[in-house]
């Protein structure tokens, strides 16, 4: 590991920001780039923002792939179906939720 000066690194591979305080310091592995003050001072409320931005939409696309793949499994006939033929797990009867 390479010392370094202070100041703000930016890895493109893994879109990680890395700041080296004041008298210098390590870097954590990978390739960093050392970036101007003003840059980071732009860059970090944008990275802020595309993940506010770009998280609920994951978790709608997930939520919409996961109905496709259960309306889409639903058509296969009955027979393709690895489960068929297995024995079911006993029922609980309900007493035993303090154990």
């Amino acid at each position: 590991m390479n010392n370094v000066r202070t100041g703000f690194y930016w890895n493109a591979k893994a879109w990680d920001m890395a700041m080296v305080p004041e008298g210098g310091g390590a870097l954590p592995p990978g390739r960093y780039r050392r970036i101007p003050t003003f840059l980071f001072l732009l860059m970090a409320p944008m990275m802020g923002a595309l993940y506010v931005v770009f998280l609920p939409c994951v978790g709608f696309v997930m939520l919409i792939g996961h109905c496709w793949h259960g309306l889409s499994r639903g058509r296969r006939p009955i027979r393709s179906s690895p489960d068929v033929g297995r024995p079911c797990a006993p029922a609980s009867t309900g007493d035993d939720w303090h154990t």
